[in-house]
């Protein structure tokens, strides 16, 4: 049985994550669910204080849209997406507004991260408040109003015995301001720097990302702002954007990939605060947001604790041969084999045949042909044959924004290749190794096939 000393006197419990480090105070009912549900535990009576159980972060899909002449909708759609999902859905699934100094502030956190950003009364947009000056309101409740509608301005926060928020001629019910969680928001030393064209380089980088839950450290993007790169890896493949611009620091930080929900918003300002929590070095990460409409909106993520892989070792330092193609061309040829892979049982192997002055790409299933292309360039170096996972090649080649990219090649076919372009984005994957007994099967069946890893 959960059990809470005296419930009565404390209607705020601390809540610690499942590193022992302070995240703030949740509301009681919010305590009891956590515990009831099994995502978090009692871990210290008289005070009472949870700590939250390992779980999965944020997926990074989008899921909202911003529209660039209704403010109070990029807003809200902006916050929904911190909102907690599941397993947390139910529990804090809503956004704080608030009325303050003729501006409305709307405030949202999943427990991993924060958002704050606030709207000002003026022609386009009219805020007041009656009784109350802020209120919780359910974001999915929020995002069924604002999907039918597209062009609301008045929005006014009402108190008495159903608190809510009259937004045009809706209501919506909402709960009182003190149920939102008090999420502690650490000060320490500040480390800012400027990364020109973020929005770019995370899209590059952001499609190496681990999947697998079970490792935070990989499902995260890094930080290095001492070396000047943003980094993602799966340990398959490792994606690199060079940072260009002010660098004021020589820290480094894991973001949880949830940073790329929001990733178009970001104006490129990043400032890491480097903070004690529980007697360890604590990161957090904050992103200025440049949301069309709205004023001092910015994202705080706590950083994933752990040691990126030491990336830098892994980049092959000397190659045998070079191909060099145009990246329309060669995107439109790969895209054309991933779709007949698809077609086909989702063959995910491709070979690719390195001649002079060619790149001829092949997909095969059970031993037929289903796609064959072949891509015009400048090749130096002996030929080479290699086969290697189709979907990772389109991810590099789609994200590279330059009109050239360049292939460059070790000496054995196993060996990692080098995928590049003059703009500072660098992809280093790893071919598909082949079982020499079952060589014969290796064109048509994909199961004799793995991919190495860069960190063996």
């Amino acid at each position: 049985m959960i059990r809470f000393l005296k419930p009565i006197l404390r209607k705020t419990i601390l809540l610690f994550d499942e590193n022992r480090h302070n995240i703030g105070r949740v509301p009681l009912r919010v305590a009891r669910e956590l515990v009831g549900t099994k995502h978090a535990k009692v871990i210290q009576n008289n005070p009472t204080i949870i700590g939250l159980k390992q779980f999965s972060r944020s997926s990074c899909k989008s899921n909202g849209n911003a529209v660039a002449n209704n403010p109070i909708k990029n807003l809200i759609n902006v916050a929904s997406l911190f909102t907690a999902k599941s397993p947390y859905r139910r529990l804090h699934n809503t956004v704080l507004f608030k009325f303050l100094n003729n501006r409305l502030c709307v405030t949202a956190t999943d427990l991993e991260s924060y958002f704050v950003g606030s709207l000002e009364s003026g022609n386009e947009c009219n805020f007041a408040c009656d009784g109350i000056n802020a209120v919780c309101i359910n974001s999915d409740s929020l995002k069924r109003l604002f999907s039918s509608h597209d062009r609301i301005t008045n929005v006014k926060i009402l108190g008495g015995n159903k608190p809510g928020l009259q937004i045009g001629s809706f209501f919506i019910e909402g709960s009182p301001a003190d149920e939102f969680p008090q999420i502690v928001l650490p000060k320490g030393n500040q480390y800012s720097c400027t990364i020109d064209d973020i929005v770019t380089g995370l899209a590059f980088v952001g499609t190496a990302k681990s999947t697998n839950r079970n490792n935070e450290v990989l499902s995260g993007i890094y930080f290095d702002i001492k070396q000047g790169q943003l980094v993602c890896t799966d340990g398959s493949r490792l994606h690199m954007a060079s940072i260009n611009g002010q660098r004021n620091s020589d820290k480094s930080a894991i973001v949880p990939s949830a940073l790329l929900k929001v990733a178009r918003w970001l104006s490129g300002s990043v400032t890491l605060v480097e903070h004690k929590n529980n007697e360890s070095m604590q990161t957090d990460a904050i992103f200025t947001l440049n949301i069309p409409g709205c004023v001092h909106c910015a994202a705080r993520y706590r950083s994933i604790d752990g040691q990126f892989p030491r990336y830098q070792e892994v980049i092959p330092k000397s190659f045998a041969s070079k191909f060099v193609a145009n990246t329309k061309e060669l995107h439109q040829v790969l895209v054309n084999a991933q779709m007949a892979a698809r077609a086909n049982n989702d063959q995910e192997s491709v070979i690719c045949e390195f001649t002079d002055e060619e790149l001829k790409v092949t997909m095969k299933y059970l031993g037929n042909i289903v796609y064959r292309g072949a891509v015009r360039g400048q090749y130096s170096g002996p030929d080479h044959v290699g086969q290697i996972n189709i979907n990772y090649l389109v991810d590099v080649v789609q994200a590279i924004p330059d009109e050239l990219m360049e292939i460059s090649l070790q000496k054995a076919s196993n060996e990692a290749w080098t995928i590049r372009c003059n703009l500072g984005f660098v992809a280093i994957v790893m071919p598909l190794e082949i079982n020499p007994t079952e060589a014969y099967l290796v064109l048509f069946v994909n199961s004799t096939t793995t991919n190495s890893s860069l960190f063996e």
